[in-house]
């Protein structure tokens, strides 16, 4: 593991994310996404009122449930693989509408494409 952990760098994208109109318009208001990654602590993504944020812990009653391999979830974030390959090679599971998946990898390739220094800097921390 890098030295900024998962979570964190998730709390860095959030801030990204949030300097970014697109947010507001690729995830619906109330979305919660759970992540429960192999060798990291559990936490979530909420959105709400056009706002990303990162919470530490499990949500009582997620929008989806991301579940797998913290590289392969790492490598989609970054680009190095598609969603459809991590779901066929059973590197990453959802449990709830796939769709959410989707707008989680488009707007992070907003953020990441972006995002300049920041995103690179977070990218090399994880």
């Amino acid at each position: 593991m890098g030295i900024l952990g998962l979570r964190r760098a998730m709390g860095m994208f959030a801030f990204l994310a949030n300097r970014k109109k697109e947010v507001k318009d690729i995830m619906p208001d109330g979305t919660t996404i759970q992540f429960e990654l192999e060798n990291e602590k559990q936490f979530y993504l909420r959105f709400s009122k056009g706002k990303l944020s990162v919470h530490s812990g499990r949500c009582d009653n997620p929008s989806a449930t991301i579940r797998g391999e913290r590289d392969s979830f790492l490598k989609l974030l970054k680009g190095e693989i598609r969603q459809e390959e991590a779901f066929f090679m059973r590197k990453l599971e959802v449990t709830g509408p796939v769709t959410y998946l989707v707008r989680l990898n488009r707007l992070g390739q907003k953020v990441m494409s972006g995002g300049g220094f920041f995103s690179k800097l977070m990218l090399k921390l994880v």
